[in-house]
């Protein structure tokens, strides 16, 4: 097993994301249901002990616009503003410093 040179910020919507999706959506309660279930993992670079709070004041807004974006590419649907204060309400999120990888495969990148 080998380590990989980025963090990992976990982010978890809060039922405030999941009510502002409801009133985007009405029609896809399972949707928004199974959003209010699952996570979102994106990987960053990070200075060695470099603190959590840093690290996602430097990339919630890419977050921020990638979880709204999957429910509605409408910026005008957006909340506004997209702070870092909404975001935190939002979203449940955590920094893992520690990235292990369990394939023995090279990592594959893709643009989406």
């Amino acid at each position: 097993m080998k380590t990989i040179n980025r963090v990992a910020i976990i982010v978890r919507p809060k039922e405030s994301f999941l009510a502002w999706a409801r009133g985007i959506d009405a029609d896809a309660p399972a949707a928004v249901a199974a959003a209010g279930t699952s996570c979102s993992v994106y990987l960053a670079v990070a200075a060695e002990d470099e603190k959590p709070e840093i690290i996602v004041a430097r990339h919630y807004r890419a977050i921020f616009d990638e979880e709204l974006t999957s429910w509605d590419t409408r910026m005008s649907k957006w909340p506004s503003p997209c702070t870092l204060t909404r975001f935190r309400e939002w979203f449940d999120v955590r920094v893992k410093e520690i990235v292990l990888d369990l394939s023995e495969s090279p990592l594959r990148r893709e643009e989406w």
